[in-house]
């Protein structure tokens, strides 16, 4: 279904999607031990505000200039920069957060240019950033090493990034019928799960959060759920996917017994972030950056309850509601989005 040249251009995108995540959250983590609680508090607040509240009006101006590939080379070189502001934290996550903003464009709307209306390359874009952000995380715990080391990363993704061909858009292999109301409608339902995915997915509480290794398969399983999931939608369609996916993590996350049905249940439940994107993309394909931008944004809504408030849930009956109120709400959105298309 996909070349093979696009294939490898979006696993580029998406390895430098973890090396930009890694310095980021390398970046904000620094300043443990050095801010109290509620200035780190608030460094990481802003740090999201800018990197996923950004991407709508970034993606508005991808979409008018049409060459995603600078954006997500800009992204690198403004983020090799927040390394020279180390000692104001405020300067350095803001720099980091509007960096990353431009590169999750850039790579992006890259990703979803050459999907031909699916959603493997959207899977393979993201999967890899859930696994830089946390090890990210942990630099902090080395001391001795010089975050400065880490600009040399990112000019390196500069000059990789530059030789990637700007590949042009794939033309849909399907088009909208009926009522673009309905579409509206659809695309509503679509944020509003995303919004609630993120909302889960920050306050879910890991049993094992506190193990090294079983919190890192725990991250491995959102990747992988992110990049199977795309595939899965490719496979047997976006609703199936979409309502299958969530049904069974609920089930597992609610009933698990041990660290492995928990790690099983949220591959599952990431299953419907690819879909999602692509769904919402494909329902406005000539706004991908909009699209790209207002799937951040609403994951940026759906996370600031549990960071602001310490939120966590799991295996009660609160988490049972959500959950089922977002299978409703993505099966809706996607049963619509599927009944309104006509294939070419």
């Amino acid at each position: 279904m996909y070349s093979k040249e696009k294939i490898i251009n979006i696993s580029v995108y998406g390895i430098f999607h973890a090396f930009v995540d890694f310095c980021c959250a390398a970046i904000v983590f620094s300043y443990i031990g050095r801010l109290d609680v509620a200035e780190l508090l608030e460094v990481i607040i802003l740090y999201n505000c800018l990197a996923f509240g950004l991407q709508p009006l970034i993606g508005f101006a991808a979409d008018k200039t049409g060459n995603a590939r600078n954006y997500a080379i800009a992204g690198c070189g403004i983020l090799a920069l927040s390394f020279l502001f180390l000692k104001s934290p405020f300067w350095s996550v803001s720099v980091a957060g509007i960096g990353n903003a431009f590169y999750h464009i850039g790579g992006g709307v890259a990703a979803l240019k050459m999907s031909e209306g699916k959603s493997l390359l959207s899977g393979i874009f993201v999967a890899p950033g859930a696994i830089g952000l946390f090890l990210g995380t942990l630099l902090y715990k080395f001391p001795s090493f010089q975050l400065y080391w880490l600009i040399g990363l990112m000019l390196g993704a500069m000059i990789v990034i530059s030789m990637l061909d700007e590949t042009p858009e794939s033309k849909m292999p399907f088009e909208f019928r009926g009522n673009k109301k309905i579409l509206v409608f659809a695309s509503v339902l679509i944020l509003i799960s995303i919004a609630i995915r993120s909302f889960i997915g920050l306050s879910y509480n890991f049993s094992q959060k506190s193990h090294l290794l079983l919190m890192f398969l725990f991250v491995i399983s959102v990747a992988l759920g992110k990049a199977f999931g795309g595939w899965f939608s490719d496979k047997f369609g976006m609703f199936k996917t979409g309502v299958f996916a969530l049904t069974a993590s609920l089930l597992l996350l609610y009933f698990a017994y041990n660290p492995f049905w928990e790690i099983l249940g949220i591959m599952l439940f990431n299953f419907t972030m690819p879909v999602t994107l692509t769904a919402l993309a494909d329902m406005i394909p000539d706004k991908k950056g909009v699209a790209f931008g207002l799937t951040t944004l609403f994951l940026l809504i759906g996370a600031l309850p549990p960071v602001l408030y310490n939120i966590t849930v799991s295996r009660n009956f609160i988490f049972v509601v959500i959950v089922c109120v977002s299978v409703i709400i993505t099966g809706t959105g996607l049963k619509i989005f599927e009944l309104n298309k006509k294939d070419l």
